[in-house]
């Protein structure tokens, strides 16, 4: 059984599976797409965007973490000093704690 198709696709025609051209669109055109649509104009501001408390909280982190450095030179500089004199041990042990507990929360196991 066969329906028609009558359009809500955009400017794709499904019935050609093409695109129709848009109104002046090499030259920068509004983008209404021509043909039966010409002459119909699309008003700028129509849409509007609002960010939940939690968007907002994470895109104020976002910006504070970005003016952070990425490196914190005087710990790298405090554990490269430790490990030329020596002082810096690792624990086998512990570290393998931490491998085994990093891939249980990443579900890994």
């Amino acid at each position: 059984m066969a329906s028609p198709i009558d359009g809500g696709y955009g400017n794709i025609r499904p019935d050609r599976g093409t695109r129709q051209p848009l109104e002046n669109e090499a030259r920068g055109g509004t983008g209404v797409p021509a043909g039966d649509n010409a002459g119909k104009r699309v008003q700028a501001g129509d849409d509007q965007v609002s960010l939940t408390r939690d968007a907002e909280r994470i895109r104020n982190m976002e910006g504070q973490l970005a003016q952070e450095p990425a490196i914190d030179q005087a710990k790298v500089d405090r554990i490269k000093e430790m490990i030329s004199s020596g002082e810096y041990s690792v624990d086998p042990d512990k570290v393998a704690e931490k491998f085994i507990a990093l891939e249980l929360s990443a579900g890994l196991r």
